[in-house]
């Protein structure tokens, strides 16, 4: 849900721009990720006291009523209102979902289940596009805040009759300030926890950046439809599928630290190219889709594994907050670079520079990480 409410109307961008006057419509996408971000540090403490269950279905009806906002805004400023309720919504899912995997699975297993939760996940880049441009190019950019607005309808109905609660014993003192406070400082000061969750961060700001931008880059500058430009965005699904199920079977071999730092080399490779190759060659479909799908794959390999490393370092009575914490670090570096990027990138090699530099910063935190002993934070 979190990515498909996400990448679905991005192919609308342009029209949405046109609709509002020249709006910077960028922020419907940051506007979005910030929600999602600090919606995560309260629904931590709610799923270790209530369970995964009730938590869930409150979110999904936030998330089903405020798309029905979003579809019928003639404001700016409601839609990015509503759209930052609806990521409020949104969000419940994906904490629910990693403290699920933490419930049910031994950290031996931890990295394979979340490598399939990620490519079970990975399908909605591949759909969300594909179904986004179809409607958006019949019905217009509303139609896509209304595919969500059924979908949220129908994920309501599957969590009411199908979801079993995994939560074998509910943390009573959650909601306790004190224990909330503590329990999140102590998440902090586990540097090896925190730099995952800052590693994952710049990696979500090298994805959200290229949704954001992309549909200017590919529909206006180099004018392509909107039909094609979600199968051409659809692309990037391969590495991201593919990698969540391939990252699991190797990552046992080179350990954790180093799989990080080889997803990080992928997208400074990924970068580099995209920098150089528009720098010296002229700009085009391939020079910014084949860079852009090396990069990909760097984030494919890192999404499942900073999420199980930092989900290990966390005992089960807190895996909602680790949840919390890690999800709030990853979509607050998508939201960060998602809007800077939007005022400050206006062409393909100077988005390939950005992710050089999200790279070199990435890497430098995963030499930090290499040299530092690990250790589970406990209940406090």
């Amino acid at each position: 849900m979190v990515p498909l409410s996400n990448d679905i109307f991005i192919s609308g961008l342009p029209a949405m721009k046109s609709y509002f006057q020249g709006a910077n419509v960028a922020l419907v996408l940051s506007v979005g990720l910030l929600g999602l971000s600090l919606a995560q540090l309260v629904y931590g403490p709610l799923l270790d006291r209530f369970g995964r269950r009730p938590i869930l279905l409150v979110g999904l009806w936030i998330f089903t009523i405020a798309s029905a906002v979003t579809t019928f805004s003639h404001s700016f400023h409601v839609l990015l209102i509503a759209r930052f309720i609806q990521a409020i919504g949104a969000c419940s899912s994906i904490v629910t979902v990693f403290a699920i995997v933490r419930d049910v699975y031994e950290q031996d297993k931890l990295i394979k289940a979340t490598g399939v939760v990620t490519a079970l996940i990975g399908i909605s880049p591949a759909l969300a596009p594909l179904v986004g441009s179809a409607v958006n190019n019949v019905w217009g950019w509303r139609a896509s805040f209304a595919v969500l607005f059924l979908l949220g309808l129908i994920y309501v109905l599957l969590t009411q009759f199908f979801f079993k609660e995994t939560q074998a014993q509910k943390n009573l003192s959650a909601l306790n300030f004190r224990h909330i406070f503590n329990n999140y400082t102590a998440l902090l000061r586990n540097i090896p926890f925190l730099i995952y969750g800052i590693s994952s961060g710049l990696s979500y700001g090298v994805l959200f950046s290229y949704f954001a931008i992309s549909p200017f880059f590919i529909i206006h500058q180099m004018h392509f439809s909107v039909l094609s430009f979600g199968w051409i965005v659809a692309t990037n699904a391969i590495a991201i599928i593919g990698m969540s199920i391939l990252t699991p079977r190797f990552s046992p071999r080179l350990g954790l630290p180093k799989t990080m730092t080889l997803g990080f080399v992928f997208i400074l490779i990924g970068g580099l190219i995209m920098w150089v190759s528009n720098i010296f060659l002229p700009t085009n479909i391939y020079t910014f889709m084949v860079p852009m799908f090396i990069s990909t794959i760097g984030i494919s390999i890192i999404r499942p594994t900073a999420g199980a490393g930092a989900m290990q370092l966390a005992e089960r009575k807190v895996a909602g907050s680790a949840s919390a914490l890690y999800n709030f670090l990853s979509f607050m570096g998508g939201s960060i670079a998602s809007a800077v990027t939007s005022h400050v990138v206006s062409h393909v090699a100077s988005f390939g520079l950005f992710i050089v530099v999200m790279g070199i910063l990435a890497l430098l935190f995963q030499g930090l990480q290499s040299r530092l002993p690990t250790h589970v934070t406990q209940v406090t």
